[in-house]
């Protein structure tokens, strides 16, 4: 029988994913600017399309997501909806690469 890892060296749990908020007109901005504060949100911004505005969010585990979902998302005014979707895999990260200095 194989033996569990220790706890610290067994990968910790995320869930993240994106956050597709619609608030209202005049909520956007603040809605964007609030998000910005939050330490879950890894990128946001304002869209086009469907949603006003996208957030990456990565939380340590499925009841922390609900628990930012509810506490922090749901405390925002001017939200309308919110819709959300795990990521299973992450397949490509983008990196910066360092600008060239002219030689």
């Amino acid at each position: 029988m194989r033996d569990k890892a220790p706890q610290s060296r067994r990968p910790r749990r995320t869930a993240a994913g994106p956050v597709a908020a619609h608030p209202t007109g005049s909520a956007l901005a603040a809605v964007g600017h609030a998000l910005a504060e939050h330490a879950e949100v890894e990128f946001a911004a304002a869209a086009t399309g469907q949603t006003n505005i996208i957030a990456a969010v990565r939380c340590r585990g499925t009841e922390e997501l609900y628990a930012y979902l509810n506490d922090k998302i749901g405390a925002l005014d001017g939200i309308r909806t919110v819709e959300t979707a795990l990521m299973l895999r992450q397949i490509k990260q983008l990196t910066l690469a360092p600008a060239a200095v002219p030689g």
